[in-house]
C-alpha cells in the first residue's frame, strides 16, 4: 500500500490539496489530519512568558546586543 504525506487547507468537509496526490480520481483513501505550524509558533512556544513581550522586549534585546559590542579589556 502506497502512503503519501500532502499539505492542504480544510474548507468545511473538503480538504484542498496544495499539489496533486498522484492517486486516481475515485480512489478511496484514509485521511489523518494534523495542523501545521505557522512560522514563529515554535519560538513563541519555547519563549514562554516572553512570547507576548512586544516592543519592550525588542528594545531590551537591542540594548543587550549594543552592550556586547562595547570593547573589552584584555585579561
Amino acid at each position: 500500500m502506497s502512503q503519501t504525506s500532502l499539505n492542504g487547507i480544510i474548507h468545511g468537509k473538503t480538504i484542498e490539496l496544495e499539489q496533486e496526490s498522484g492517486f486516481p480520481d475515485g480512489q478511496r483513501v484514509v485521511v489523518v489530519v494534523s495542523p501545521t505550524r505557522k512560522a514563529g509558533d515554535g519560538v513563541k512556544k519555547s519563549a514562554g512568558a516572553w512570547s507576548d513581550a512586544g516592543d519592550d522586549f525588542d528594545a531590551w534585546l537591542d540594548e543587550v546586543r549594543r552592550s556586547r559590542q562595547v570593547s573589552r579589556m584584555e585579561p
